[in-house]
């Protein structure tokens, strides 16, 4: 395999907007079945393909290795100082794994595992992840806040290192495609967490975040158009649709739904016993998002 450090497949990123992303929705998993019935040459052939990588847990069924590359003094000076302290080698080489995380790419592949599912007379099914450099840097702390762009990215890059690896080296067979969890983010992730006990979960918060976007929208469009900002949201958003009327030549008043804003109340001040179901925050969010597109597009 072409290491992927070398490949430069993502190497720019086009946007400067930074998210902290979820560890589980960097996470690729694929399932495979391999033509081999020994599990130990499995394992060399991945090391073999896999020459900067390093095995750092191996059990019967199961083995993770890490992106490691080493100068080969810093590979000698390890050695040296295993035959020494092992205690103090294996001190070393955490901190020098979280150097090199620090200097390589952050969304290239750097944490791969491989899980043995189903012995088979013909081979194994193996179950495949694979995380980019960023996962290791949230998980170990070191850093927390990415690029959107390179977060995307280092999905796919995940995406196409485990098929290379599972189907060009090993020969695989694909039982069930890579796939990853939608994009989730860190901060939400923790609040959601915490949150448990007011019994609100990710559809409450996709829809009152949506909801709130409508207030919001006003707001901006009214400022877009000279006018003032004080006022109820009635009172606000009749002024909008006469500011419209007059400057855009536009007749946004059916535009605004009142159950919507009125679902808002409620689920601002009770979202523990008004929670939208998915359908629900499906519809909400394709009527707000269809409101701000309306609304900032003039007519032509």
């Amino acid at each position: 395999m072409v290491p992927y450090s070398e490949k430069g497949k993502f190497m720019v990123d086009k946007t400067k907007h930074l998210i902290s992303p979820a560890p589980a929705s960097l996470i690729v998993t694929a399932r495979y079945k391999i033509p081999m019935t020994n599990w130990a040459e499995m394992i060399r052939e991945i090391l073999i393909a896999l020459p900067d990588w390093r095995l750092v847990t191996q059990q019967r069924q199961a083995a993770k290795f890490v992106y490691f590359p080493l100068y080969s003094w810093e590979r000698e000076n390890l050695e040296k100082l295993k035959s020494k302290d092992s205690r103090k080698a294996g001190k070393k080489e955490l901190e020098l794994l979280e150097q090199k995380l620090k200097e390589v790419r952050k969304g290239m592949p750097a944490d791969f595992r491989v899980l043995l599912e189903q012995h088979l007379p013909d081979g194994v099914i193996i179950k495949a992840k694979c995380a980019p450099a960023m996962y290791l840097l949230i998980t170990k702390g070191i850093e927390r806040e990415f690029h959107e762009q390179s977060v995307q990215e280092a999905r796919i890059e995940c995406v196409d290192f485990v098929e290379e690896l599972m189907k060009g080296v090993l020969g695989g067979q694909e039982i069930t495609p890579p796939t990853v969890e939608p994009l989730n983010f860190l901060n939400l992730a923790l609040l959601l967490e915490k949150a448990r006990p007011l019994e609100i979960d990710e559809n409450w918060v996709s829809a009152i975040c949506a909801l709130n976007l409508l207030e919001i929208s006003v707001n901006k469009k009214l400022e877009d158009l000279g006018e003032s900002t004080d006022g109820s949201f009635d009172t606000r958003y009749k002024r909008l649709v006469v500011a419209c009327k007059a400057k855009e030549n536009r007749d946004i008043q059916k535009l605004l739904t009142a159950p919507f804003y009125t679902a808002r109340s409620k689920m601002d001040h009770a979202g523990h016993i008004h929670k939208p179901t998915p359908d629900e925050t499906k519809i909400i969010v394709k009527y707000v998002s269809d409101f701000m597109s309306e609304l900032f597009c003039k007519e032509t």
